[in-house]
């Protein structure tokens, strides 16, 4: 078996012949290390940022992870409620079984998905 080809040149190329250690994604991934301390705080953001708040080690000052807003927290809470009574229902289609299972071990919909999960709630759930 042959290796495939390799392209001579290109950013990642120049990159690694540099010894350049800019990572490649966002979010300042050097900053997002790991932290032995145990006290931490959050930091709200102002209220345009798509950031609800990141929390911070109280000792160091690194930053550990970005908060969700509370918004987000409760429409999360609010499928999974939704989504826990579909299940249950018996009606649904196989297809539609298999939809509202794939979705039920998943952090976050897709907008298809929560279209999906909406008109299924509207079919079925109508006075629950």
């Amino acid at each position: 078996m042959s290796d495939p080809p390799v392209k001579k040149g290109g950013l990642l190329i120049q990159q690694a012949d540099t010894g350049n250690t800019v990572p490649l994604v966002c979010h300042n991934a050097v900053d997002r290390q790991d932290c032995a301390h145990a006290d931490t705080f959050y930091e709200r953001w102002p209220e345009p940022s798509i950031h609800w708040a990141k929390l911070k080690c109280a000792t160091c000052g690194r930053t550990l992870k970005f908060l969700p807003k509370p918004s987000t927290l409760a429409r999360r809470e609010f499928n999974g409620y939704r989504i826990l009574k579909l299940q249950m229902c018996e009606a649904l289609t196989p297809w539609e079984r298999r939809f509202v299972n794939s979705v039920a071990s998943q952090k976050r919909l897709s907008p298809r998905q929560s279209e999906v999960l909406t008109a299924l709630v509207a079919k079925y759930l109508r006075g629950q």
